[in-house]
């Protein structure tokens, strides 16, 4: 690794690690962060990988769906919503996959960050939770002890949630001129009357399994269709690569997600 990249993720930790611990952990210690002028991406808000593939690097970023926690000057935090992993989370006797929200986690702890999401109106009732960006935001972000609360309450089930683990940190700040943020230039926000087509789509999405990794794929096909209305033209420059972006996507999901590089042939 050179020092330029080694330099980068260095501030990319560190973004995310102040990140977290003023929003995810709730610790009022951390110094409220200057207001940065109006952000190109809201918080709250869901966008659409564009069509553009992802073909040698950051195949988890094709057919993503990436929700925007907070945009600075500096980055561009998110979470991605449509990876549920192998590994489930329990609450009583409900379990729910657990999603890859993303490779980064908090500096010197082993385990990455889990937050739960909801877009639930009795939910945001009982104010279990706080909105994503601004006040009016649709998904709602939660605690552990909070989905607890809510479901001992007897106004939620556990499949209510979103369970994500760990984040994206998009640099605004890099000379890498193929950096990531230069691939996801091009972002589609999820129109709000597909929305709710989209999350219902979304919380009934299994984990990934070694037995089930077509279909699993094909899953997050069928989310992605509600949203991308135009047809794969085969003669379309930017569709030529499309097949075998969704080869390396798969073999990512295999290696990253399973562990189990033998089933990226299969």
């Amino acid at each position: 690794m050179n020092d330029s990249k080694a330099s980068a993720e260095r501030f990319d930790d560190a973004m995310l690690q102040e990140w977290i611990k003023a929003h995810l952990l709730f610790n009022e210690t951390v110094q409220e962060i200057p207001e940065a002028p109006a952000p190109t991406r809201p918080a709250g808000t869901i966008f659409l990988r564009a069509s553009k593939p992802f073909l040698l690097n950051h195949q988890e970023f094709h057919k993503a769906l990436l929700l925007v926690l907070e945009d600075t000057l500096d980055a561009t935090i998110g979470v991605l919503l449509n990876l549920p992993g192998p590994n489930t989370t329990s609450v009583e006797n409900d379990t729910v996959p657990v999603r890859y929200g993303g490779k980064f986690g908090i500096q010197g702890e082993t385990q990455k960050p889990i937050t739960y999401y909801h877009n639930d109106q009795s939910l945001k009732d009982a104010k279990i939770g706080t909105p994503v960006g601004f006040s009016h935001s649709r998904i709602w972000t939660c605690t552990r002890e909070s989905v607890e609360t809510a479901i001992e309450m007897g106004i939620a089930n556990l499949d209510d949630f979103l369970v994500v683990q760990g984040a994206c940190v998009l640099t605004k700040q890099n000379d890498n001129i193929e950096s990531l943020l230069s691939a996801l230039s091009k972002l589609d926000v999820v129109p709000r009357e597909k929305f709710s087509q989209i999350w219902d789509g979304l919380l009934l999405q299994e984990g990934v399994m070694r037995d089930s990794l077509n279909e699993y794929m094909e899953t997050i096909d069928s989310i992605w269709a509600l949203v991308v209305d135009r047809t794969n033209n085969s003669k379309d420059p930017e569709s030529m690569n499309q097949d075998l972006c969704a080869v390396a996507w798969k073999s990512w999901v295999s290696v990253f997600l399973l562990y189990d590089p033998t089933l990226r042939g299969t």
